[in-house]
């Protein structure tokens, strides 16, 4: 449903920040659920990968943190 990935979105924004994605600090949640949708929409076919990896790269994406912030990717699953 749409609570789930909102909730899903917003779960993984908050565990990820400054170590998979570096948003600067007056980025509200709606932008990070915007940014995550529409890479999802843009690569369709990501459709069957792991939602933690899809919303990491994305957010990723818009805000790469600088290379001595970041850690190993790695999926939870």
């Amino acid at each position: 449903s749409a609570g789930n990935f909102v909730g899903y979105v917003e779960g993984v924004a908050d565990s990820t920040f400054g170590t998979h994605y570096c948003a600067p600090g007056d980025v509200n949640f709606e932008t990070l659920f915007d940014i995550v949708s529409n890479y999802l929409n843009s690569h369709p076919e990501l459709c069957e990968v792991s939602a933690y990896v899809i919303d990491v790269e994305a957010l990723n994406e818009a805000f790469p943190c600088r290379a001595e912030t970041i850690q190993p990717f790695s999926s939870p699953h």
